[in-house]
């Protein structure tokens, strides 16, 4: 399932970090410049620690959270589905699971 939440984009993106918050972007956007002076203490390697410190802190603690309770949820739920007599969860059922947690709000939906 983990495999198939990676995949999903879009309306139906379901990851804990946004595309943009990945482990390769951030380490990549935290190397050194080769051209500055090392500074012993701020560099590791060749990643800056100023940088990824600066890096890690634009990113928005909240909505990871909210992000990481939908995926626990959804990945809880999706894994529940999934036992019985058959092994693993119809395409239908996965489907009609995450239209629900990602495009229906259930306060409007109740009314």
């Amino acid at each position: 399932m983990a495999f198939l939440f990676q995949k999903l984009s879009g309306v139906f993106e379901v990851r804990i970090h946004p595309t943009a918050s990945s482990f390769r972007d951030i380490y990549n956007n935290s190397q050194a410049d080769p051209d500055e002076d090392f500074v012993p203490g701020a560099q590791v390697g060749t990643l800056d620690l100023r940088k990824l410190a600066k890096n890690l802190s634009t990113m928005n603690s909240e909505e990871i959270r909210r992000r990481r309770k939908l995926y626990n949820r959804l990945y809880w739920e999706a894994s529940l589905l999934s036992q019985g007599d058959v092994k693993g969860i119809s395409f239908q059922s996965m489907l009609t699971l995450l239209s629900h947690y990602k495009l229906i709000d259930d306060e409007k939906a109740l009314k």
